[in-house]
């Protein structure tokens, strides 16, 4: 080959080469999927951890209840008592029907996203990627997601004859639950039980969780996640525990909330800040215990609540006895 023939064709690789480096590319969009109680514009309490470019999505409660009628009364009673809380009781699928849709309306097959769920955001997130098993969602972040929709009203205890506070059983919380939220589908499965139809198991999952919060408390729920994801043969799940969080990422671990979330999101190749993408590959990997160390969290969570449960049904058994 002439010295100008070779020449030319590494031109001519060279221009290729550099065609490509300037080849745009695909641009990634975070979708926030707000908790019950708010709406789109929670995403601002998300600051620094949400990327952009990113939009909201606004639930169907999200919506002014019309007409003169109790849900109209609950809703607008809630909001100016309730630190302005939107409580639309009929429009509350709690992670289920319309709420999936409301997700699926807002992503673009020919759009990369990153998916991100406080609670009950996170567990419409879950279904959704269990229902249509989307190829252009590139990782979830999910903020306090209950692996049980009853798991809400966990806190709610009785007083027993002796004025002791005793939990509630599970019986008992599905009837609280369904009467704060009667649209919530009958026949829905648990947000745990869907996590096996999700079938891209390469998917990098972000979890958060706190073990003091002032709203709501799930560490139980975040477990049972964590170790039904490891257990359906997800390999890149990370678990991120905050002592303290308000379920706005304000609170006091603030920073090591921003610094785990984005060095995951430097790990995988997605937006991130440097200023927080500080933590090392030995760092990231504490955040990926093994099914024995949560097993262990777990199975000592229930202990704890088990004999207050226990108390629960046997009460409940001796009332029966006595009425028959």
């Amino acid at each position: 080959m002439k010295n100008s023939s070779k020449i030319a064709l590494h031109l001519f690789i060279i221009q290729c080469f550099w065609a490509l480096q300037s080849e745009p590319q695909k641009q990634i969009t975070t979708i926030y999927c707000h908790g019950v109680g708010d709406k789109g514009s929670q995403i601002n309490d998300y600051q620094g951890l949400v990327m952009q470019p990113c939009k909201a999505v606004e639930f169907p409660d999200a919506q002014i209840p019309k007409g003169f009628n109790s849900n109209t009364f609950v809703y607008h009673l809630c909001e100016k008592v309730w630190n302005k809380k939107h409580i639309n009781r009929q429009n509350m699928f709690m992670g289920q029907g319309k709420d999936i849709e409301t997700i699926k309306q807002e992503i673009n097959p020919d759009q990369d996203y990153i998916l991100f769920g406080l609670c009950r955001g996170g567990a419409a997130i879950i279904n959704y990627m269990a229902l249509y098993n989307p190829t252009n969602i590139c990782a979830l972040v999910l903020d306090e997601v209950p692996a049980n929709m009853f798991d809400i009203v966990e806190k709610i205890m009785f007083m027993d004859k002796q004025g002791q506070k005793i939990r509630s059983s599970p019986i008992q919380l599905e009837r609280w639950f369904r009467w704060c939220f009667p649209v919530y589908p009958k026949g829905s499965k648990n947000t745990i039980d869907t996590i096996p139809n999700m079938k891209n198991k390469d998917l990098p999952i972000f979890m958060s969780y706190a073990m003091k919060d002032t709203t709501f408390h799930f560490p139980s729920s975040a477990w049972k996640n964590y170790i039904a994801l490891k257990k359906a043969g997800f390999k890149n799940v990370y678990l991120c525990q905050l002592q303290d969080h308000g379920q706005n990422a304000q609170g006091h671990d603030k920073k090591v909330y921003l610094e785990s979330l984005h060095s995951f999101y430097k790990k995988f190749n997605l937006p991130y800040n440097p200023e927080y993408a500080i933590l090392s590959d030995e760092a990231l990997l504490k955040l990926q215990p093994s099914l024995a160390e949560i097993t262990k969290l777990l199975d000592n969570y229930i202990e704890k609540i088990t004999p207050t449960r226990k108390a629960v049904a046997i009460k409940y058994a001796t009332t029966t006895r006595k009425r028959s």
